[in-house]
C-alpha cells in the first residue's frame, strides 16, 4: 500500500484505518459504508469528504457503445446450454 493508498474512514465512535481503496469499494459494496461516509488521506489535506466527492484512484472501463457484446459474452452465449423446459432436466 502506497502512500496515497492508505485511507481512513469515519465511524460514530472515531476513525478506522488506514485501508486501502479497494476495501474502500468492498466497503461499499458490503454496505459498511455508504457515499456519504466521511473519508480522508493525505492528499486530502486537513479535510475529510465525503466518498461520493473523492477519487478512489480506482479505474473502471467506460461503458460499452449501445448494442455491442464482448467478444468474451459472444462466446459463453454460444457455450451456454439452451433449455426449453424445466421437466428435461430430471
Amino acid at each position: 500500500m502506497n502512500l496515497d493508498d492508505h485511507w481512513y474512514y469515519a465511524t460514530d465512535s472515531g476513525h478506522v484505518g488506514p485501508v486501502s481503496a479497494i476495501a474502500i469499494q468492498e466497503l461499499l459494496h458490503k454496505g459498511t459504508v455508504t457515499k456519504s461516509t466521511l473519508v480522508w488521506n493525505s492528499r486530502l489535506g486537513q479535510s475529510w469528504k465525503p466518498i461520493r466527492d473523492i477519487d478512489l484512484g480506482l479505474s473502471k472501463p467506460p461503458p460499452l457503445p449501445r448494442g455491442s457484446m464482448g467478444a468474451g459474452a459472444k462466446a459463453a452465449r454460444r457455450l451456454t446450454p439452451r433449455c426449453r423446459s424445466r421437466s428435461a432436466l430430471f
